[in-house]
C-alpha cells in the first residue's frame, strides 16, 4: 500500500487527482484534503498522477511506501491567448464578451464547413441550416436579429477580411466578439465578428493526412397527410369558406395515396472530405502547405457541392527587426442547390402542397418511355384532364429537383502580404496588403414542364458571367509595455478598401432539341423575349483606427477604442461615421479577501459599452440612382420600337449610416482548479436610422423605392454558458451547456 498527498506548486492540496498504476486499471483519486492512498502488487514500477490544467508525471516507486507530489500548472484557460481585432490579449485580461472557441478535436468531427463547427458553441450564436442543400451555407446569426438588413457577422481569418470560409482542419483558434469590443471594425461589426486564425508552419517537418467519410439524413421529418386526408382537410375548408368544393376533393379517385413526397425529395447524402498538409520550418523560417477535396451530397435529391482548396503560408525572421510573411489561397467550387424558401416554388414546402394522389413517374403508352407525372397521370384514360387546374399551380417537387443540372464554376484567389518592424521593445510597426479576386460562371438549362400542374410549354438557355476584384491595405502600430504593476496596451492604424465588380448575362429560348448537346446559343430560335443585361459597381472605404488597453496589478482592466470610417456609398455630409467604445473589467477574485476560498480559481465582472455600423445593404449608388435602359418605346409611323432611358428608382441625397449600440455586463468564473466555467451575459442591443425601403405610393412613377433611415429596434438579452472539463484515467473529457 502506498499513500501520500498531491498540491500544487503553492502548497494547496489537490482534490480529485488521477493516480493510475502504469500499464494497469488499478487506479484511485484524491481526496478533500489531497491525500491518497492505493493497493498495488509487489513488481509495480511506476504511479501516474494527472490532472486537467496540470503537467502529468510519472514517479518510480522503488520500493517507497510513502510518496508526495507537486504537480505544476499547464497554460490554463486564463493563459489562452485569444485573437481580437489587430492584436492578441490573455483571456485574464479580457474586458468585453469575447469568447474563444475550442478547436482541438475539429479536425476529427464529421463538419463540412466553419458554420457547423460552431453550432451549440457560443452562447448567443445561432447557426441556421438552411434546407438540405449542400449549396447553401449555414446562416449564423450572433445574438439575434436587429434590423430588417443583413446583418450576418463579419468574418476575418488570419487577419483578413474573408467571407469564403475556410477548411476546419486548418483552423488553429476561433474567437467570437460579441460585444462592444467589436466596434474596431467599425462599419460591419453591428452582426458581430468571427475571428479565425489558421495552422502555420513550426520547426521541424510535419506531415498529416485526414480522410473522412460520412452521411447526413433528414432529422424530426414533417408527417404529411394521407390521400383520404388531403381531400378531407380540403373538402372541410370549403364547405368553411361556403365555397363549392371541387371535384378533385370529392372523387374516390384521389383518395388513393401513391406517393410520400418528402419521402421521394429527401435522401441520405453521403460526404466525402480529404485533407493533407506539410509543414515545417527552422528558427528563421516556416512553411505550411494544406489541400483539401470535399464532395458533399445534400438531404435533398440532386443537391451536392464539390470544392477544392489549397492554401500556402510561410514566414521569413530577416533579422531582429524585419519579418516578412505570405498567405495564399485559392478555392474553386461548384454545386447544384434548390430553392428551399418560396413559399410557391419552394421544393419542401412544395411536397407538402403536392397532393399525395400523384404519382412521381408515368410511362408514355406512345414511347414506353417514363416521365414525370403531374398532379393527375396525363396518360391515365380514367380521369378528366381538365381537373389538373382545381389543384391550382404546383410543379412536380422530385422533377423540379431531377431536372436541376447548372455548370456554375466559381473561383477564389486571396493573395496576402505583409511586412513586420519590430522597432524598440514593444514597439512593432506592420504593413499588411491583401488582394481577392472572385470569378463566377452560371449556365442553366431550363427544360419545358409539361406534366400537369404548373406548365412552361418553352425552355430556355441563361447564361451569366461575374468578376469582382477587392484590394485592403492595412497599416499598424502597435505598443505594448508592463511596468511593475502597470500595463499598457496602444494601436493606431490606418486602412484603405476598395471593391469592384462586374458582370452580364444573355438567355435564349425555344430550342427544337432539349438534348446536352443542343444546349447553345446557336439552336436558339428566339432571342426577342431576354435582353442581354450587363453590371459594373465600385465602393470604396477608408478608414482610421485606435486603441488603448490598460490594467494593474492584472486586477483592474480599461479599454478604450474608437474607429472612424468613410464610405463612398453616401454622399460627402453624411460619408464619416464615428464608433467609439469603452469597456472595465474588475478581477475581483484577486483581491486579498476572496484569496482564502480554495474552489474559487477565478472571479472576473465586466462591463462595456459602445456602436458600430452598418451599410452593407446599400448599392454603390444608392444616393443617385441610374437611368435604366427600355426597347419598349414605340415612336413613328408606322411605330418602331426604340430604346430609351427612363428612371425606375429614387434617390435619396441624405442615406447615412444605421448605427448600432450596445450594452454588456456580465462576468466569467472559473472553480475547482479551473475545471468548472460559468460565463453570464446581459446585453441591449438598440439600433437607430435603420435602413429600410418603405412601399411605394401607386402613383410614384417607379418601380423601385428609395433607401431611407427610419427605423428603431430594441433587442435585449441574457446569455449563460456553463462547462465542465476533467480527466478520468488518462480519458479528457469536455462538456458544456448554453
Amino acid at each position: 500500500i502506498i499513500s501520500g498527498k498531491v498540491t500544487e506548486e503553492n502548497g494547496i492540496p489537490m482534490t480529485g487527482v488521477n493516480i493510475l498504476l502504469k500499464g494497469s486499471t488499478i487506479g484511485t483519486i484524491t481526496d478533500i484534503e489531497g491525500n491518497y492512498e492505493i493497493e498495488i502488487p509487489d513488481h509495480a514500477q511506476i504511479l501516474g498522477f494527472s490532472y486537467v490544467g496540470y503537467g502529468t508525471r510519472e514517479i518510480r516507486i522503488d520500493g517507497r511506501v510513502t510518496i508526495n507530489v507537486v504537480l505544476k500548472a499547464e497554460v490554463g484557460a486564463l493563459e489562452e491567448v485569444l485573437v481580437v481585432g489587430y492584436g492578441t490579449i490573455k483571456k485574464r485580461d479580457v474586458t468585453g464578451s469575447i469568447v474563444n472557441v475550442a478547436t482541438a478535436d475539429m479536425a476529427d468531427r464529421p463538419v463540412s464547413d466553419i458554420q457547423e463547427a460552431l453550432q451549440g458553441k457560443v452562447a448567443g450564436v445561432i447557426v441556421i441550416n438552411n434546407g438540405g442543400s449542400p449549396a447553401e451555407p449555414p446562416t449564423i446569426r450572433i445574438r439575434g436579429n436587429s434590423t430588417l438588413n443583413a446583418e450576418g457577422p463579419l468574418w476575418i481569418v488570419d487577419g483578413i477580411i474573408n467571407q469564403n470560409g475556410v477548411d476546419p482542419n486548418e483552423i488553429e483558434s476561433i474567437t467570437v466578439l460579441k460585444d462592444a469590443s467589436a466596434a474596431i471594425y467599425g462599419t460591419r461589426a453591428s452582426g458581430g465578428v468571427i475571428l479565425v486564425e489558421t495552422k502555420k508552419g513550426s520547426k521541424g517537418l510535419e506531415v498529416d493526412l485526414n480522410v473522412k467519410y460520412g452521411w447526413k439524413m433528414p432529422w424530426k421529418m414533417l408527417e404529411v397527410m394521407n390521400a383520404a386526408e388531403y381531400c378531407d382537410y380540403y373538402y372541410q375548408l370549403y364547405q368553411d369558406a361556403g365555397q363549392p368544393v371541387p371535384q378533385v376533393y370529392r372523387d374516390s379517385y384521389f383518395r388513393t395515396t401513391h406517393t410520400n413526397w418528402l419521402d421521394e425529395v429527401f435522401q441520405t447524402g453521403a460526404t466525402q472530405d480529404y485533407s493533407f498538409s506539410i509543414s515545417g520550418g527552422s528558427d528563421k523560417s516556416t512553411f505550411a502547405l494544406f489541400a483539401n477535396w470535399k464532395d458533399i451530397e445534400g438531404t435533398l435529391h440532386n443537391t451536392w457541392s464539390k470544392s477544392g482548396r489549397i492554401r500556402l503560408t510561410s514566414e521569413h525572421k530577416i533579422n531582429k527587426v524585419l519579418t516578412i510573411g505570405e498567405n495564399i489561397s485559392v478555392l474553386s467550387s461548384r454545386a447544384s442547390g434548390a430553392n428551399t424558401t418560396s413559399g410557391y416554388s419552394g421544393v419542401v414546402l412544395g411536397s407538402v402542397y403536392y397532393p399525395p394522389s400523384a404519382k412521381v413517374w408515368t410511362t408514355n403508352p406512345a414511347t414506353g418511355k417514363q416521365e414525370y407525372s403531374g398532379v393527375i397521370d396525363q396518360y391515365d384514360p380514367n380521369i378528366d384532364l381538365s381537373l389538373a387546374g382545381q389543384f391550382g399551380d404546383l410543379y412536380n417537387p422530385y422533377a423540379l429537383l431531377d431536372r436541376e443540372n447548372p455548370h456554375n464554376p466559381n473561383l477564389n484567389a486571396l493573395m496576402n502580404a505583409y511586412v513586420i518592424l519590430d522597432i524598440i521593445d514593444g514597439l512593432r510597426f506592420k504593413s499588411n496588403f491583401s488582394y481577392n479576386y472572385g470569378q463566377s460562371y452560371y449556365k442553366d438549362f431550363r427544360e419545358r414542364i409539361l406534366e400537369p400542374g404548373k406548365v412552361y410549354d418553352y425552355n430556355r438557355l441563361y447564361t451569366s458571367s461575374s468578376q469582382s476584384y477587392s484590394m485592403v491595405a492595412e497599416q499598424l502600430l502597435t505598443y505594448d509595455k508592463t511596468f511593475g504593476a502597470h500595463s499598457i496596451s496602444a494601436l493606431a492604424g490606418y486602412t484603405a478598401e476598395s471593391y469592384e465588380s462586374e458582370g452580364f448575362s444573355i438567355a435564349a429560348r425555344e430550342f427544337a432539341s432539349e438534348e446536352e448537346w443542343a444546349q447553345e446559343y446557336v439552336n436558339a430560335s428566339n432571342f426577342g423575349q431576354d435582353r442581354p443585361s450587363s453590371s459594373y459597381g465600385k465602393n470604396a472605404l477608408v478608414s482610421m483606427l485606435g486603441r488603448v488597453a490598460y490594467s494593474y496589478a492584472s486586477k483592474y482592466y480599461v479599454t478604450a477604442l474608437v474607429r472612424r470610417d468613410g464610405t463612398s456609398k453616401v454622399m460627402k455630409d453624411n460619408r464619416w461615421g464615428t464608433f467609439p467604445s469603452v469597456s472595465a473589467a474588475w478581477r475581483i477574485s484577486q483581491e486579498s479577501y476572496l484569496s482564502d476560498i480554495d474552489f474559487l480559481s477565478d472571479l472576473k465582472i465586466r462591463a462595456s459599452w459602445g456602436k458600430m455600423g452598418n451599410i452593407s445593404p446599400l448599392g454603390n449608388y444608392e444616393t443617385a440612382v441610374p437611368l435604366s435602359l427600355s426597347t419598349r418605346t414605340m415612336i413613328g409611323d408606322p411605330p418602331a420600337r426604340l430604346s430609351s432611358y427612363y428612371m425606375d428608382g429614387i434617390s435619396n441625397e441624405n442615406l447615412k449610416w444605421e448605427t448600432t449600440t450596445t450594452t454588456d455586463v456580465g462576468f466569467d468564473a472559473l472553480f475547482f482548479s479551473e475545471r468548472l466555467s460559468l460565463s453570464f451575459d446581459y446585453y441591449n442591443k438598440a439600433v437607430n436610422d435603420m435602413l429600410v425601403r418603405p412601399d411605394l405610393i401607386q402613383f410614384a412613377g417607379v418601380g423601385n423605392s428609395p433607401w431611407v433611415n427610419a427605423g428603431e429596434t430594441l433587442n435585449r438579452g441574457i446569455e449563460l454558458m456553463l462547462g465542465w472539463r476533467s480527466v478520468v484515467n488518462d480519458f479528457r473529457y469536455d462538456v458544456s451547456v448554453n
